[in-house]
């Protein structure tokens, strides 16, 4: 990956594609750098947040996938 910024002293623009590109479907981006934006990270979430997505069914299922996941790690190879 080829990645690299610059200052335009006009309106045009010419590059160089790197041999183990030619070939290859490729994408160019233009934006000015004042336009980019952070990234908003998300809020860190506890496990009552979480409350209510598994409905009881799923919750029991997944006990048992997990109390089987930890047995195997038991096991001698």
């Amino acid at each position: 990956m080829t990645r690299t910024s610059i200052i335009p002293d006009t309106n045009r623009f010419y590059l160089s594609i790197p041999q183990q590109y030619v070939g290859k479907e490729v994408e160019v981006l233009i934006f000015p750098k004042s336009e980019i934006t952070e990234m908003v990270k998300p809020a860190k979430k506890n496990m009552a947040q979480y409350r209510g997505i598994l409905s009881k069914k799923e919750g029991e299922n997944l006990q048992k996938y997990i109390l089987k996941a930890r047995k195997e790690w038991q096991k001698t190879i």
